[in-house]
């Protein structure tokens, strides 16, 4: 069995972390915020169904010769569909008047107006999602472990997860919408359950090794479920790299955010979450941890 001592490595584990924080501070900073799509600011979804074939570049020309700011756009089998942000209605004249431009007829084969207010409600909804689910996890964690020590170190990676994903998409200007929220989610869930495993381990060990350097405990507890941790976050990728070459879009996004997540999820489990536990456990100074 492999013998490779990751506690020693969590300070530069936590400087990359802190760095890579920090870069996404500066840059919500910088953007106001993280990008949110239409769900959360509000617009319109419009749909195009054109009567003669057309080029992407033709269109996205004349979208923006008319005033039409438009994101999302994709054309396929002269089915034009892109996203307005705002809450101003589309008018018939700035239609008619892209007829001209393009010198193209189409019809509208959809258009749905999200109100600013639904996207305050979808904000506040999804971050009580992130609240329960954070609160729930160090409940039961803390519970199953008999200590809170565990729960918070396994929150606060969960965290560190969640904002580097959100990290990502400010640094290259991506939109964050309900999909995101929905991958960043899915991330929590794999990236907790990874940690549980090794804290299961750990536990396990303490019973029985209490007399042993606790330091040496923890990582042989991370040896003993490494193969396991690298075969789930492989067996994980592979559809999750499929999904990013072939997918386009919103869906490739959330591919983009799955595999950012799996990669980080897997590498906070082992040198966030269980230094951070046994730092807790044990006092920032105590027990050789220099």
């Amino acid at each position: 069995m492999q013998n490779i001592d990751f506690i020693s490595k969590r300070k530069i584990a936590y400087i990359f972390s802190g760095c890579v924080i920090l870069m996404g501070i500066l840059s919500l900073l910088i953007k106001g915020g993280p990008r949110l799509s239409l769900e959360f600011t509000g617009g319109t979804s419009i749909q195009l169904n054109f009567k003669e074939s057309t080029n992407f570049e033709d269109v996205d020309k004349g979208l923006r010769v008319v005033g039409f700011d438009a994101k999302d756009l994709h054309l396929e089998k002269n089915i034009l569909s892109f996203k307005l942000k705002g809450s101003k209605h589309i008018s018939e004249s700035k239609l008619e008047e892209l007829k001209k431009v393009l010198n193209k007829d189409f019809d509208i084969e959809k258009m749905d107006i999200i109100g600013a207010s639904v996207g305050s409600w979808l904000i506040k909804r999804s971050l009580l999602a992130f609240f329960f689910a954070f609160f729930g996890i160090i409940i039961y964690v803390g519970v199953r472990f008999s200590n809170s020590s565990f729960g918070i170190a396994g929150v606060l990676a969960l965290v560190h997860d969640a904002f580097f994903i959100i990290t990502f998409f400010s640094m290259f200007n991506k939109e964050i919408d309900l999909t995101i929220i929905a991958a960043i989610m899915t991330v929590v869930g794999y990236s907790i359950n990874d940690t549980i495993v090794i804290f299961d381990r750990i536990r396990e060990n303490l019973k029985v090794r209490y007399k042993e350097n606790i330091i040496n405990v923890f990582n042989e507890s991370i040896n003993e479920t490494l193969t396991r941790t690298i075969l789930t976050t492989v067996t994980t990728l592979i559809p999750t790299v499929c999904l990013l070459i072939f997918s386009s879009g919103s869906l490739r996004n959330f591919a983009i955010a799955l595999f950012i997540g799996f990669i980080v999820g897997t590498y906070s489990s082992i040198f966030i979450a269980v230094p951070l536990s046994l730092q807790f456990l044990h006092g920032f100074k105590k027990n050789n941890l220099r």
